[in-house]
């Protein structure tokens, strides 16, 4: 981690992971001379519904203690799951955009992310989150997580290629601010208040454990919405056991026409590892080679 990073609260704002994940990951940071704090929350009581960490006050007061903890540097979420949205509705706005301070996690965190967004709180960073920190960070391929990770969290940092011939299924040049998205997710946050706009940015999509055909409506609905006509371009990450190579792509290739800049594919971001680590809203760039390039803005 940058040596900004001193006390790192762990959350778990939608499912609950098992003690061992989470004590795994913060025993791996406090090696690295990260000190981690645990919130009240984290494991507690779902009330009888097994897919949740807990009730939703209890989920909402671990994440307003962080940014009213000025010792916190990083909020890191335990797992993704389901849930987040329940949060929304509930979160104290101005407290969130009282503090820049970061927000990990993917998946179900996306409807987080895209709030914070919307509400321009926090700093909130699509990266691996402490349930599966130990298997993101091992393994011979560590150093390319590792790497982007820091690179997301850095508060000066150079440009960086994030990734390099991917698949062109629409050539072009774009340049927007990234937006990385749990498909399912900003599916089902359609029509609600806590969408950002969708203008002028570059949509990462990633998803897992859905049929093609899901993939296809939820595809369906983004572009009712007007949101795939908005983005100046889209790339498509990991759909991990979401069907074969060829129903996924047969999906993604149905959509190009409907989207105004480049689509690429195949980019390592989603459930999979490698996993490059994106801090939302940031400039980015897609060239007509498979490129997308990324710089932080000061």
């Amino acid at each position: 981690m940058p040596e900004t990073i001193k006390r790192i609260a762990i959350i778990a704002p939608a499912g609950k992971a098992p003690a061992t994940r989470v004590n795994a990951g913060c025993e791996l940071l406090n090696r690295h001379g990260i000190e981690t704090i645990i919130m009240p929350h984290v494991f507690a009581d779902n009330a009888g519904v097994e897919w949740l960490s807990g009730e939703v006050a209890g989920r909402v007061s671990d994440l307003h203690c962080c940014w009213r903890d000025d010792s916190i540097d990083l909020v890191m979420c335990v797992r993704g799951g389901s849930g987040s949205a329940q949060l929304l509705p509930y979160l104290d706005w101005d407290l969130l955009r009282s503090r820049q301070l970061p927000l990990i996690g993917y998946s179900d965190i996306t409807a987080l992310h895209l709030a914070m967004l919307k509400f321009k709180a926090g700093i909130p960073i699509a990266a691996p989150m402490c349930g599966k920190l130990t298997e993101a960070l091992a393994g011979v391929e560590s150093s390319i997580t590792r790497k982007y990770l820091y690179h997301a969290l850095e508060t000066a940092v150079e440009s960086l290629k994030l990734a390099e011939e991917l698949n062109i299924l629409k050539p072009g040049n774009a340049t927007g601010n990234i937006i990385a998205c749990n498909l399912t997710v900003l599916n089902t946050l359609c029509g609600t208040p806590y969408l950002p706009d969708f203008s002028d940015t570059i949509l990462v999509l990633e998803d897992i454990n859905e049929e093609p055909y899901k993939l296809d409506r939820s595809l369906t609905q983004l572009e009712q919405c007007g949101i795939l006509t908005a983005c100046k371009g889209i790339i498509f990450g990991s759909f991990t056991e979401c069907g074969t190579g060829e129903e996924i792509l047969a999906v993604q290739k149905k959509y190009t026409s409907m989207i105004n800049g480049p689509v690429f594919a195949s980019f390592p971001f989603g459930h999979t590892f490698p996993m490059i680590s994106i801090r939302n809203g940031s400039p980015v760039t897609m060239t007509d080679n498979g490129s997308v390039i990324l710089a932080i803005e000061q």
